[in-house]
């Protein structure tokens, strides 16, 4: 039961989104009318362009609607929307629902036993309620200046132009104003700028103090070691080099006795 009311009320607000304005000949602005018919209303063709009768009605393919489920057509109108409800006699004062139908009235009646003459219903432009009894039938004849989708058009209308309004200020005060969001962003970007800074400068550091220095001793061998170690005993070099040159001059005056020398090879690597 509620399946079938949630779909029509769905329907008609797809619909109207959609809808763009149409204009008959003389340039009025024409509303919206919902074209649909059941089974049972189409079964009774018979009944409503019964010629014999005085009945001309006009007719359309309403395949894929159904006003009772609330699939319809849209279709734009310059006068009132129609709406025929069939009912079969039961007997007596009783009738039975057999079907309806929803269609705009423009060129829709030409003439029938049903509405009281003297009246174009061609370009009716009223709303009004006509009851007829017929062949067996009650037939309900309901003329509408204003349908369900009018009103939900004009309600889908008003909610689309207020939400434009509210985002064009949205939109205004954005790019004018300077919040407290703004601020805490730049705050945020200028700490986070300075803690790389602060790490990148401490790495850097870092690396150039622990790089490695290749020292050549006197007999030859390379002594790799660190600038860390050389600024802690910046005199060892020196040092070094006064030993090396006693050495030398020792050779060379041949003063360095035998015992000695054992110990300097010693000390030399293989």
């Amino acid at each position: 039961m509620f399946f079938k009311p949630a779909l029509l009320v769905t329907a008609i607000l797809a619909t109207a989104l959609a809808l763009e304005e149409h204009y008959d000949r003389e340039g009025n602005k024409m509303h919206y009318c919902p074209s649909c018919a059941t089974k049972g209303y189409v079964l009774k063709r018979w009944l409503m362009q019964h010629s014999e009768s005085g009945q001309s009605m006009g007719w359309f393919d309403w395949r894929g609607s159904n006003c009772e489920e609330g699939v319809v057509f849209v279709v734009p109108c310059s006068n009132a929307c129609l709406t025929v409800t069939v009912e079969k006699q039961k007997g007596g004062t009783e009738y039975e629902y057999v079907g309806s139908m929803q269609e705009c009235s423009d060129q829709m009646i030409h003439g029938s036993p049903d509405l009281p003459g003297g009246t174009d219903y061609k370009a009716y432009n009223k709303s009004k309620v006509f009851v007829a009894k017929r062949m067996g039938h009650r037939i309900t004849y309901n003329f509408t200046r204003q349908s369900y989708i009018d009103i939900h058009s004009s309600m889908t209308y008003d909610i689309k132009d207020h939400e434009v309004v509210v985002l064009t200020e949205r939109k205004i005060r954005k790019l004018s104003a300077w919040t407290y969001r703004d601020w805490l962003m730049v705050a945020s970007l200028v700490i986070m700028g300075c803690l790389i800074s602060c790490c990148c400068r401490a790495l850097f550091c870092q690396v150039k103090a622990s790089k490695p220095s290749v020292i050549r001793r006197a007999d030859g061998v390379e002594d790799i070691r660190c600038e860390v170690l050389t600024e802690q005993n910046p005199t060892a070099p020196e040092e070094e080099k006064e030993v090396e040159q006693v050495m030398e001059k020792k050779k060379e005056d041949g003063e360095m006795d035998i015992a000695e020398e054992p110990v300097a090879k010693e000390d030399s690597p293989v």
